[in-house]
């Protein structure tokens, strides 16, 4: 934690390694010591943070405000869907979002552009879904190179949205997935 105060950082992202509550407490007290946030990974890493309701539970212990997760887009099996689906189940903990693609149900790491999930419709979906939180381009190595003009395309395409990028039929899906998610009280 010095380290990151060393640095100025104000968050961290971390995969979980702790599935002790009372520790997570502690961690979570020293980094606030050093005004650093840690967000962990969702559904990466051991048996901890693997479903909503577990994130739930742990918020509660820890008071919610302090729980902060990252999301992975590519992780998601149903694609597209099933990520606006866990979005939404985790709603207000979501405070970084991994971006990359993937090809069928195989590896992940892949530059946006390139794979089976439409990366500018998921940019409409988090704008009606008002997400302003942190997004992270998290690619293997051999794409690296690919940062900067992936960046560039993602910037044009925000800055062309202004405050109507989602149609109605993507609303109206948004919506459904939505109450879908409500009528089960938001838990799996």
């Amino acid at each position: 934690m010095a380290l990151l105060d060393y640095l100025n950082a104000d968050f961290m992202v971390a995969r979980p390694g702790i599935n002790d509550v009372n520790t997570l407490a502690e961690l979570l007290d020293e980094a606030s010591m050093y005004g650093v946030r840690v967000i962990w990974e969702f559904g990466v890493g051991g048996d901890f943070l693997r479903s909503p309701g577990e994130v739930t539970e742990l918020a509660n212990e820890v008071s919610p405000h302090r729980l902060g997760l990252a999301l992975h887009v590519a992780r998601e099996r149903g694609g597209l869907r099933d990520f606006v689906r866990r979005f939404v189940e985790l709603s207000g903990y979501v405070k970084a979002i991994y971006f990359s693609n993937k090809r069928g149900g195989g590896s992940f790491g892949l530059p946006i552009f390139e794979g089976s999930i439409d990366f500018l419709k998921l940019m409409k979906v988090l704008q009606v879904l008002r997400y302003d939180e942190n997004v992270v381009l998290h690619y293997l190595p051999s794409y690296y190179g690919r940062y900067g003009v992936d960046l560039e395309v993602l910037n044009s395409f925000i800055n062309s949205l202004g405050g109507g990028g989602a149609d109605r039929r993507l609303i109206k899906s948004i919506e459904r997935i939505v109450g879908e998610v409500l009528g089960q009280g938001g838990q799996e």
